[in-house]
């Protein structure tokens, strides 16, 4: 954008010109995958629900969504928007996620 300023008197006129640049910077999003849970040592299959849903983005863009975790702790997932239930295959093993 150009703005453009004239000042004049008896003795003539003078003028200016400004240039704007408005360039658009894309805040980072923030990560919410609930609060951290402890899972009491059973030895049998116990499921943990993890939702994202409290992500966000403060010029509300479309998010993605990709979790990551532990390599072969959790033996099924089930998604839902951004909801991850793992299916843990063994909970005597401590783990906070």
């Amino acid at each position: 954008m150009t703005f453009q300023l004239a000042v004049t008197n008896e003795g003539g006129i003078d003028a200016d010109t400004v240039d704007v640049v408005v360039t658009h910077v894309n805040l980072a999003p923030t990560a919410n995958d609930g609060p951290d849970q402890q899972i009491e040592s059973t030895g049998v299959e116990t499921s943990v629900t993890l939702d994202g849903s409290g992500s966000s983005d403060p010029e509300d863009d479309v998010l993605s969504f990709n979790r990551d975790g532990p390599s072969g702790f959790a033996r099924g997932i089930t998604t839902s928007g951004t909801l991850l239930t793992p299916v843990l295959a063994d909970s005597s093993i401590g783990y906070n996620y």
